[in-house]
């Protein structure tokens, strides 16, 4: 029998509450209508989004950019308000120095950041300035493999290291302890969701920190080509 690691949950943004309803144990679905979603800047969407290219000598269907951006992020703000957590159209994670600070101090692991450049703030009273705090993206970095118990079905290339999954998940998340790394942020192959410990959700829960939800992963159905 696997060891699967206990008290898990996915980390995500405000709208999680609403999905996943009664499930979340942190979090208000309102506080994605109050403080909206950050755009990339298009003038400098092209640099933000490069990617580095994966060319596969075997099967030429595999080739494909590889899923780490490359370029800082350069975003319009929704509004003055800004909020602990914020967050891109594309699900990037924005925190501020505060919360930055507080993970930090509490020595969580399994993430880094990097600087976000805010081009403009939209709803700004004309001749006004915005005091927005200075904000990182928050970039997990820590890893896990997915239980046996998920019967998960892959397509994989040594060649190139394509690795797909074929087949819907109904068991919700379950991780192989014995393949954590022990970060308290963390992801698994091909769901993208991002994992976090008992000890994010203290952080986040004690502080009262907002915009963001927390869903114990054993809840979490995914379909192959979508989210349930």
């Amino acid at each position: 029998m696997v060891n699967l690691l206990q008290n898990v949950y996915i980390f995500t943004n405000a709208s999680g509450a609403y999905d996943w309803g009664n499930y979340a144990v942190y979090g208000d679905w309102h506080w994605n209508e109050q403080y909206g979603r950050a755009e990339w800047s298009e003038a400098k969407e092209d640099e933000i989004e490069r990617t580095e290219a994966v060319v596969c000598p075997v099967n030429p269907e595999h080739n494909r950019n590889r899923g780490v951006r490359i370029g800082d992020l350069v975003v319009v703000l929704p509004s003055p308000r800004i909020a602990d957590f914020m967050w891109t159209w594309y699900y990037d994670c924005l925190i501020t120095d505060r919360v930055r600070q507080l993970f930090e101090e509490a020595g969580l692991t399994g993430f880094t950041t990097r600087p976000v450049e805010v081009e403009r703030v939209k709803r700004l009273r004309k001749g006004t300035q915005a005091n927005i705090p200075r904000l990182w993206e928050l970039v997990v970095t820590g890893h896990a493999q997915a239980a046996k118990e998920m019967h998960i079905e892959r397509e994989r290339c040594d060649a190139c290291g394509y690795d797909r999954r074929l087949n819907d998940i109904t068991t919700g998340i379950m991780i192989d302890a014995s393949t954590w790394d022990g970060s308290d942020f963390f992801k698994i192959v091909d769901i993208n969701y991002r994992l976090a410990t008992e000890a994010v959700r203290k952080v986040i829960t004690e502080n009262q920190l907002i915009n963001c939800s927390l869903v114990p992963a054993q809840f979490y159905h995914l379909k192959k080509h979508g989210f349930e």
